[in-house]
């Protein structure tokens, strides 16, 4: 990518300037419910983490979500509890 120097004296790429440009153009010909659908379609979500220390063990829990899953959140943690020991989460492995 080529670099052009700004009247600050900063660094800037001329492409991305060019692509920002363009996605404002976008945007400004969408109605307020289509750059809605725009945003939640092209924003990332990072995924659900914390890390728990709890009696010298660490727990890392790594959350994602489909929004076509068949079950909502309570009732998948209802099922994982409901599982014997043996079936459920064993050396890291996701169930």
């Amino acid at each position: 990518m080529e670099k052009t120097n700004d009247a600050d004296g900063m660094q800037d790429l001329p492409e991305i300037k060019q692509l920002l440009r363009e996605i404002t153009e976008l945007m400004a010909a969408m109605t307020k419910e289509e750059r809605i659908a725009w945003f939640k379609q092209t924003s990332y979500s990072p995924p659900v983490e914390f890390v728990r220390e709890m009696d010298g063990t660490v727990y890392i829990v790594r959350s994602l979500f489909d929004p076509d899953a068949g079950e909502n959140i309570p009732e998948k943690v209802e099922r994982i509890l409901s599982k014997p020991s043996s079936e459920g989460i064993e050396g890291g492995r996701q169930i």
